[in-house]
């Protein structure tokens, strides 16, 4: 690519910087890499103004939908250019020209806390605006950078730059001093920017073993609780203490890791704070030898990692590679206790050594671990025409080595090695083919070819205005079994073809930027021929105005704007310093704006919502408040002592609104801005995950002590006591609501389970595992207790069940869920176990009621009989269910059937309520029938009901006064 840069005047620009970037990143003023994170060409110009910039391949965009590369160039003196670039419209074929202007010039001057100037401060400059694609603030970047800057202070602490006249943001870097971020600075104003420099802030500390003893040669980084902020890292002393300097004061994510040994702990650090002790926990060591187990000739290299033994607990090993001609390892500074081993070498099978002992102290006992060499399925992919397959994902889904994949190479070849004797199942995925499977029994060595199939192919093309539309996403979905997401961008006519449909009905989407969408439901691939999907762009406004209440000072980071329409569509705009936003393409309608705030320290916030009537092409302001009157504050202990670095996050539930922040060192937190209401309280940290509610009538203290209760269990079989792993056992808490669990645990090899910091209260416990049916049992936790549990588990057969579309019999992935006679969910799960869609629901014997929902469908419930088979349940789409309120309706409904049944919605692992979400609530995909409509207690209305008949692909409107 070549060009040349020139000034307004048509001089040429001698030595200017020209860099090809990323776009949506602003103008960054920054000395040698402006491009952000960017690995694109740089060059300097000629005393012509001409350049060459050689443009690596993999920085240019090839296809529609991909973000545009941009030029971006520098000169001291001028204002940047900037130049958007774009290979596919032919602009990297010709010369470019790039005019820069003077633009103004931006001054400054940088004094220390007594006045004093400061010279030789790194200034860093960027305009103001969001990052595209990530939502993020350029400011934050800004902070984080730590290279050169665009110009520095003089010895009088003055600086200056030409700039465009619009908002900036500056960052300031010395050594000795704190780093400063300077934001919304209006470049234009006249009486020039004032900054003043702290000294920097420092942590030090020290890292010792439960006897007192330094442990030396451990790294310490902090990192802002930020993504993409920087960190700064030291090491520590023969005694374990270190140094952090030339920190601003905050809150930091201090890492203390030793390479060679388990040491990797996290503590949250405010700074300045007192000197940091880290003490290491009772540890050991693990040493062994890892070998072949036929030659019995020592394995070089492996793979090591140390899971908990019990679910819930703190990883005490992460993964590591060892290397050692002997196959020796030894692993020094790991939590004592007991951990699950694993093993991984290529070419053998993983070997877990479950709850493997690591004893306190240095003395171990060597761990003689062999494995066996797994069997090789080597394999070709191809097409029905004998066409070699590429980039084929094959991926292992049988238990024993479930998620072990490789990619076909241009041969279509593929290779898995170290695969477990026995059973192995395979799946061969590639976008626009049908998914294979492959089930087989494996020797040393098998080979294994797939072909796959285009499946089913759909054409049509994508218009607006009457024109075909070019680089338009089109996208097909279905619940149909085995129907995988596919996409297709149209050509340059508007035109698309989408491969690899599965027989079946499918939702058919497209979208372009600036064009808007449109969608065709229920579309039958076997019977439709090309389809036409003309765009309509939905009516928009622009929505403007201020968000009030965001607290000041540095530790505010980003904030955003979001209206939500009536059709679930989102339009985020961010929050510029000065508190003001403004949205251009607002929804249309009856919309709910609402704003959160996020800071440095990891607090988040979220406003009451806003409800407001838009009509398109409008202009409309409004206010979006933080209120800053109400404070809680508390104190978050376990076990009477306080909880550092807990992540506290209270949630409205009678209304739009949270906030959420962390303990400091003493435990204690501050939420602000929290509306009068009820609110759910969780508390979570390493080994701890704990919830609560509080009641906010105004300021208030609220301590959380999350000691809590523990529970610990086994699952045996009843015939010989055996140990059964595997065993999913969910907690269900009795509060008056119990359509989804509050945690669930699973056992390990011995049977055993553990779920530590519960919530006090009474709970129902329910175990799941194929081939046994069901048991409960209901148990009380109050604080500080534990309690154990024994599960004896009887062999069942269960229900099997195949959920299809009731108009043409296809089977659907769908949700199940099962409840008993006191209407209690015994049993959840996905269907499409089997290859035709069916699935088998551990049951114990007995009577209970069924029922069964997928995307884009009703729900059904019928009672079925334990043991029994050849069950087939259909469902439709159902129709639309819209309430309207002139009040701010919130809280939950049911929809009560005339035979006094309550309608349900399955979702994930349990029942979805039914939520009403102001003054208009849209319910898709109701099975058609007559309903009552009863609302809850949260609205405050009365027990009686409003009738309503849901008609199949009708919308049907109920007004509740």
């Amino acid at each position: 690519m070549v060009g040349r840069v020139q000034d307004e005047e048509n001089n040429p620009v001698e030595s200017a910087l020209v860099a090809l970037g990323t776009n949506g990143v602003p103008n960054l003023y920054v000395g040698d890499q402006p491009a952000w994170m960017s690995e694109g060409a740089a060059a300097r110009t000629a005393p012509d103004g001409t350049f060459a910039l050689a443009v690596p391949a993999d920085q240019s965009t090839t296809g529609a939908g991909d973000t545009p590369d941009t030029l971006l160039v520098l000169k001291q003196g001028y204002a940047a250019g900037r130049l958007e670039w774009v290979r596919t419209q032919g602009l990297a074929e010709r010369p470019l020209l790039i005019i820069l202007s003077r633009g103004i010039e931006m001054r400054g001057r940088i004094t220390a806390s007594d006045g004093s100037p400061v010279s030789d401060v790194s200034v860093a400059i960027a305009e103001d605006g969001p990052i595209s694609g990530v939502s993020f603030p350029v400011h934050l970047l800004l902070a984080a950078y730590k290279g050169a800057g665009w110009t520095q202070s003089d010895a009088d602490g003055r600086f200056v730059a030409r700039v465009h006249p619009t908002v900036h943001h500056l960052a300031f870097r010395k050594s000795s001093y704190a780093p400063k971020v300077v934001r919304g600075y209006a470049a234009a104003d006249s009486e020039g920017l004032e900054v003043h420099l702290n000294p920097a802030a420092e942590v030090r500390g020290q890292v010792v073993r439960s006897d007192g003893s330094g442990v030396p040669d451990v790294r310490l980084s902090v990192k802002q609780q930020a993504e993409f902020a920087s960190s700064t890292s030291a090491m520590t002393g023969s005694d374990g203490g270190f140094l952090l300097e030339d920190l601003s004061p905050g809150r930091y994510q201090l890492l203390a890791t030793k390479e060679g040994t388990g040491i990797q702990e996290t503590r949250s650090v405010e700074v300045p704070s007192p000197d940091v002790r880290i003490v290491l926990g009772p540890t050991g060591t693990i040493r062994g030898h890892v070998g072949d187990a036929k030659s019995h000739h020592p394995v070089p290299r492996f793979m090591l990692a140390g899971e908990p033994a019990l679910q819930g607990a703190e990883t005490p090993l992460a993964a590591r590679e060892i290397s050692d001609a002997g196959g020796a390892f030894g692993i020094s500074d790991i939590r004592a206790g007991e951990l699950t081993l694993t093993v991984r070498a290529e070419g053998y099978v993983v070997k877990r050594l479950e709850t493997t002992t690591v004893p306190r102290g240095s003395e171990a006992p060597d761990l003689e671990i062999s494995l066996e060499a797994g069997a090789t399925i080597r394999g070709r992919v191809t097409t029905k025409e004998g066409e070699a397959l590429s980039d084929v994902i094959v991926v292992v889904t049988s238990d024993d080595n479930e998620g072990a994949s490789v990619e076909s190479d241009e041969s279509g070849e593929y290779e898995l090695r170290g695969m477990p004797p026995g059973t192995t199942k395979l799946e061969f995925q590639r976008h626009g083919f049908l998914t294979a499977r492959k089930t087989f029994t494996s020797p040393d060595t098998t080979r294994v070819n797939a072909t796959l199939s285009r499946g089913l192919s759909l054409r049509g093309v994508v218009l607006s205005n009457g024109v075909g539309v070019a680089g338009a996403n089109v996208q097909a979905s279905s619940s149909v079994v085995d129907a995988q997401y596919q996409s297709a961008t149209t050509d340059q006519r508007g035109r698309f073809r989408i491969d690899g449909l599965v027989p079946g009905r499918h939702s058919i989407t497209a979208s372009a930027e600036e064009k808007g969408e449109a969608t065709l439901e229920d579309v039958d691939v076997e019977k439709v021929g090309s389809l036409r999907l003309v765009l309509e762009q939905p009516p928009t406004a622009v929505l403007s105005g201020t968000v009030t209440g965001i607290p000041e000072g540095d530790d505010f980071v980003m904030g955003m704007v979001a209206a939500e329409g009536e059709n679930g569509r989102s339009v985020h705009s961010p929050v510029e310093a000065t508190g003001a936003f403004r949205m251009e393409k607002a929804p249309a309608g009856r919309v709910r704006i609402s704003a959160t705030l996020n800071s440095l320290s990891g607090a988040t916030r979220a406003s009451r919502a806003n409800e407001l009537t838009l009509a398109p092409a409008s202009e409309t302001q409004t206010v979006i408040e933080f209120r800053t009157d109400a404070v809680v504050a508390g104190t978050v202990t376990r076990d009477s002592a306080p909880v550092f670095g807990a992540s506290v996050s209270f949630r409205a539930v009678d209304h739009h609104g949270s906030s959420s922040t962390s303990t400091d060192a003493n435990g204690q937190y501050e939420v602000g801005g929290v509306e009068p209401g009820r609110y759910r309280v969780d508390v979570s940290t390493a080994g701890v995950s704990f919830e609560t509610e509080y009641l906010v009538a105004g300021s208030g203290r609220f301590d959380i002590d999350v000691t809590g209760a523990a529970l610990h269990g086994r699952a045996v079989d009843a015939t010989d006591g055996a140990p059964i792993a595997g065993v999913d056992v969910s907690l269900w808490l009795l509060d008056g609501r119990e359509n989804t669990p509050a945690s669930s645990v699973t056992t390990n090899a011995k049977g055993e389970f553990a779920a530590p910091s519960l919530r006090e209260g009474r709970y129902r416990l329910l175990t799941a595992r194929n081939g046994y049916g069901q048991q409960t049992r209901e148990i009380d936790l109050s604080r500080g207790s534990t309690v154990e549990v024994l599960f004896q588990l009887v062999a069942a057969e269960g229900v099997s069940v195949k959920v299809v579309d009731a108009r043409d019999g296809r089977a659907l992935d769908a949700t199940v869920v099962v409840r008993d006679q006191a209407k209690r969910i015994v049993a959840n799960q996905h269907s499409g176990a089997e290859a035709d869609g069916t699935v088998t629901i551990a049951l114990a014997a007995g009577q209970y009621l069924l029922s069964t929902s997928a995307s884009g469908y009703g729900t059904a419930t019928i009672p079925v009989t334990a043991p029994g088979g050849g069950l087939r349940v259909g469902l439709t789409p159902g129709g639309t269910l819209v309430v309207e309120s002139e009040r701010d309706l919130r809280g939950r409904i049911r929809l009560v059937r005339p035979d006094g049944e309550e309608y349900v919605q399955c979702w994930c692992n349990g029942i979805a309520d039914i939520q009403l979400k102001g003054r208009r609530t849209t319910v898709p995909n109701v099975t058609a029938g007559s309903y009552t409509i009863e609302l809850g207690d949260e609205v405050g209305a009365a027990s009686g009901g409003t009738s309503v008949a849901i008609r199949e692909g009708q919308v049907s409107t109920v007004r509740i006064e």
